[in-house]
């Protein structure tokens, strides 16, 4: 039968037998509505209220639909769409409409002992998901369809996910593959200041649930031993232990990981030698091309620069010392009299053609003090000569022998550079070159290193040196690249 005329009011109906009973006017009435026997179906365009309904075990209710639809009722009970196609949805439930459409990628990779993520993504609205065959660690939110966690196995997993809502349910298998992890860096070697021939040691921490090996590296070349570690879920730390070190021990020092898988390298570690009392070399006097050797000098001894010294003179002195030591110059006559300051010469290279010096036959006294370990000499010259436009023809001095190396960190890291030149470099200019080839000066100064605290991704770049000698001759250091990574990569 056929209810054509819609219905108000808050009387309940009934719906009784096993014929069908089919309602085609808009009712608005909300009274409760049971139906226990039969079929009560809703005709396309008809409603039947906001009533509550109950439909009893053998009995059914269907509408019929030409959209998807949205009721205020609530229902209990089977409720069916002559049209699957489109969804009925009421207060708690739905039925009909398409099923979903798992559209996120069949495979995905993951690393053992390393947090994993994956989610489903499905069209057409699914509110609940399964997985099976998920390695151990890893589990899925049956809600969200998030499939998260840290495999405890190095295997491939083929997960068969459904994805549910009230039009059906979609199968999709994920092939997952869970691979053995390359070796990480937990933490860098810190820089340290040996005594010269003592020893010193620096430290770093490895991980890896995978065999792997390292080797240590100076100024980015591999030095000493190929070490072996078993896989482990904690810490691995390693030592290099520099005995008996000289100025030559001095550098850069970095830790070298890797297997089949990878491989890590930490940030480097700056060792510098404490050389303890500053110890002369060779002193040349470069416009005349005259060498002394003062390493057999005496601590306050006389060398004689003798007669017919080059007024304008450069005299250059090669030393051991720290590169923080303080160099003082002063002047006293030949005949009794106290030493005076002379101001502006403060580094181990004397220029003669300076205004404050004298130019008078005396004693020019060199004190260097590296922190508070001193050692002096006392050059004397019986007489002056004219000056000079020319230097003598010698040796080079200086030859970029160590480049700076390339660096990869973490945002939030500290790099380190190093360059290793021979001969009597007196300043060192860094230098930054942008993807843009946009060049800028990083610091200048007397220290071979550069350290950059906290980078960013904007510190990227290629970084090189200039060093200088005291004529303002210059030799360029090959470019060393500079790649920083976001923050949790």
């Amino acid at each position: 039968s056929t209810v054509s005329n819609a219905i108000s009011g808050a009387g309940a109906i009934l719906k009784t037998g096993n014929g069908v009973v089919t309602f085609t006017g808009s009712s608005t009435g909300d009274g409760a509505i049971t139906v226990s026997g039969g079929t009560l179906k809703v005709a396309s365009g008809a409603s039947i209220g906001s009533g509550s309904i109950t439909v009893a075990a053998g009995a059914s209710l269907m509408f019929d639909l030409t959209a998807n639809t949205t009721i205020p009722n609530t229902i209990t009970g089977n409720v069916a769409s002559s049209n699957p196609t489109y969804r009925l949805t009421w207060n708690g439930g739905a039925v009909g409409g398409p099923i979903p459409t798992i559209t996120s990628s069949a495979n995905a990779s993951a690393t053992l002992g390393v947090p994993f993520s994956y989610q489903i993504v499905a069209t057409n609205g699914p509110n609940r998901f399964t997985a099976t065959g998920l390695p151990s660690g890893v589990t899925l939110d049956p809600v969200t369809g998030l499939i998260s966690g840290t495999p405890t196995v190095a295997a491939v997993s083929l997960v068969q996910i459904t994805a549910t809502n009230p039009g059906g349910v979609a199968n999709f298998t994920l092939r997952l593959s869970t691979a053995l992890p390359a070796p990480s860096i937990v933490s860098d070697p810190s820089s340290i200041k040996i005594t010269v021939g003592s020893m010193g040691t620096i430290t770093a921490s490895l991980l890896c649930r995978a065999a792997f090996k390292y080797q240590w590296k100076k100024n980015g070349v591999l030095i000493g031993n190929v070490y072996s570690a078993s896989a482990s879920a904690t810490p691995l730390t390693v030592n290099l232990v520099m005995g008996n070190v000289s100025a030559a021990t001095a550098g850069l020092f970095s830790v070298y990981a890797y297997n089949d898988n990878g491989s890590a390298e930490s940030n480097p570690a700056i060792v510098t030698i404490d050389l303890g009392a500053p110890k002369f070399g060779l002193g040349r006097l470069l416009r005349k091309g005259i060498t002394y050797d003062l390493s057999k000098a005496a601590a306050n001894s006389i060398v004689d620069l003798g007669t017919g010294v080059i007024a304008n003179e450069i005299f250059q002195l090669n030393i051991s010392s720290d590169p923080n030591a303080t160099y003082e110059w002063s002047f006293a006559p030949l005949k009794p009299g106290s030493f005076q300051i002379i101001a502006s010469q403060t580094t181990s290279t004397f220029n003669f053609a300076a205004s404050d010096v004298p130019k008078q036959p005396g004693y020019y006294q060199l004190v260097i003090n590296n922190s508070g370990k001193k050692n002096s000499l006392r050059f004397r010259v019986l007489s002056f000569g004219a000056t000079s436009s020319t230097f003598a023809s010698m040796p080079a001095l200086m030859v970029v022998t160590t480049p700076p190396s390339a660096v990869t960190l973490t945002a939030g890291g500290t790099a380190n550079f190093g360059v290793v030149v021979s001969g009597l470099p007196v300043s060192y200019t860094w230098y930054k070159v942008d993807a843009a080839g946009h060049q800028s000066v990083v610091a200048t100064g007397p220290s071979p290193f550069l350290t950059l605290n906290s980078v960013t991704t904007t510190n990227a770049g290629q970084y090189f040196a200039v060093i200088a000698d005291y004529f303002g001759t210059t030799v360029e250091s090959a470019k060393a690249p500079l790649t920083v990574l976001p923050a949790g990569e």
